[in-house]
């Protein structure tokens, strides 16, 4: 089992301090990703190559062999300086 730590997004124009990361563990086929956050966020968005996506912030996914596999991870939340919603993509 191995443990990753991915830094995700750097920040965006509505807010170029949000970020999000995320940690997941790799148990043979299966990956347990988890998503976190500094900033409180209102919402979590998984994008898998098999075109499946998730909506959790904690997800776990089966992969079938051979990989690698790009994951991309969205998140929002609502900013009151800036009136709109600020997002962080990998």
């Amino acid at each position: 089992m191995h443990l990753h730590h991915l830094a995700v997004g750097n920040g965006s124009d509505c807010d170029p301090s949000y970020t999000a990361s995320f940690t997941y563990q790799v148990q043979n086929n299966t990956v347990i990703f988890v998503a976190n956050f500094i900033t409180p966020t209102l919402g979590v968005v998984w994008t898998f190559p098999d075109g499946s996506q998730a909506y959790e912030p904690i997800h776990t996914h089966l992969f079938e062999p051979p990989g690698p596999y790009e994951v991309c991870l969205s998140t929002w939340y609502w900013s009151e300086l800036t009136q709109d919603t600020c997002w962080a993509t990998s």
